[in-house]
């Protein structure tokens, strides 16, 4: 069945408020029920989306209506299991399926998304100027460094041996994993810059900081039988490699394992989902589990902060909620998929978020600060 979506508005509180809106005509109406353990100032905005099929088995997917103003839908296909938004330019990556695509973002509202690039890859990692594209080969052992417009390789960056890589969200760096080594090297000229050890085996990601000093670094061990995997996760500064935070979470009520992984930019948070409907944040300073938060109705699959740090959202089964990282409170609830919420970013200036579903769709709104102390989001 196919469903329409309708995004109307949501409030959320960043030093004030996020206002989502995407479409509908007529003022909205206010939520009967919220499932904010803070309360949800909306001030004539809420939210109206279609509900999911009752029908057993895994959602289909649906074509989400195509929202008004400053935000917009667009498809992907085959799931999305990566965003990225460039630093500096108006375009965003997404990748899942075996496709790695590089999408021009419209400036203007109405206006559709333009695909500038797509490429056979499991994943890959944005330049800052959005005209390189670093491409993790399908069975994820080899990483190459393209122009994005030609599809050839980029000269005077050393990706040898790389299986991995990311950018640096403020844009200054590239980092690569080659065995037993990050190396870290100018974003914009290949330069090198640093080299470290690698403080785990098998990292399966990275996320630098903002400032492109520090990482945090997703490792899963398989161990020598079944059921022996391991999963651990290390933060790391880039310069030296000496070791911030290091550990291999336990939840308690899912046991070890680790289903969604976030850096804050600022460096201090990590948020770590996990196999159950719980989530923790860890403080890098005191090296430990700062919140331990419950709210999704089943296991988080995706995450990400907020540039300041101040918020972490959080993807689930149909859901996105957004958390406070002072208090622990969560702020608010929507349902902008159709299945599970599989990826979530935000440009590294905060003024742009974009979402990711299992029913192959990708969600992108403005941020736009106001004239007060909110922020609306159109």
């Amino acid at each position: 069945m196919r469903t329409a979506i309708l995004l109307a508005a949501v409030a959320l509180a960043i030093g004030g408020i996020f206002y989502f809106a995407a479409g509908g005509g007529g003022m909205p109406k206010a939520p009967a029920k919220s499932d904010s353990k803070a309360s949800l100032k909306t001030d004539n905005a809420a939210l109206e989306t279609a509900q999911p099929s009752k029908a057993s088995g895994a959602p289909k997917a649906a074509a989400p209506a195509a929202p008004k103003g400053g935000g917009y839908v667009f498809k992907h296909g085959k799931g999305v299991e990566r965003l990225q938004f460039a630093a500096a330019s108006p375009r965003l990556l997404s990748a899942g399926g075996g496709h790695v695509k590089v999408w021009e973002l419209p400036k203007s509202p109405g206006a559709e998304p333009k695909l500038a690039g797509e490429f056979s890859g499991k994943s890959g990692a944005l330049s800052p100027d959005g005209k390189r594209l670093l491409l993790v080969d399908l069975l994820g052992r080899k990483a190459e460094l393209l122009d994005v417009a030609s599809k050839t390789a980029v000269p005077g960056f050393d990706c040898s041996g790389a299986t991995l890589g990311a950018y640096s969200p403020g844009g200054q760096a590239l980092v690569l994993a080659v065995p037993k080594q990050l190396r870290v090297l100018a974003a914009a000229t290949g330069k090198p810059l640093h080299a470290c050890a690698l403080p785990l085996p098998a990292v399966s990601a990275i996320l630098p900081s903002h400032d492109g000093k520090s990482a945090a670094l997703h490792a899963i061990n398989p161990g020598m039988g079944i059921g022996d995997a391991t999963e651990a996760f290390a933060v790391v500064t880039l310069a030296d490699g000496q070791v911030l935070c290091q550990a291999a979470p336990n939840f308690k009520d899912g046991g070890p394992g680790i289903a969604a992984l976030a850096y804050s930019g600022d460096g201090r948070f990590l948020a770590v989902g996990g196999q159950q409907p719980i989530f923790q944040l860890w403080s890098v300073a005191k090296k430990g589990v700062a919140f331990e938060l419950k709210g999704a109705k089943v296991r988080v699959t995706a995450l990400a902060f907020t540039p300041d740090g101040k918020f972490v959202l959080a993807g689930s089964l149909r859901q996105i909620q957004a958390w406070d990282t002072a208090s622990g409170g969560c702020r608010f609830t929507l349902e902008p998929h159709i299945g599970w919420v599989t990826a979530l970013a935000f440009s590294s200036d905060g003024t742009r978020v974009a979402s990711g579903g299992q029913d192959e769709s990708i969600q992108v709104w403005q941020v736009v600060p106001s004239s007060t102390q909110e922020f609306s989001v159109r």
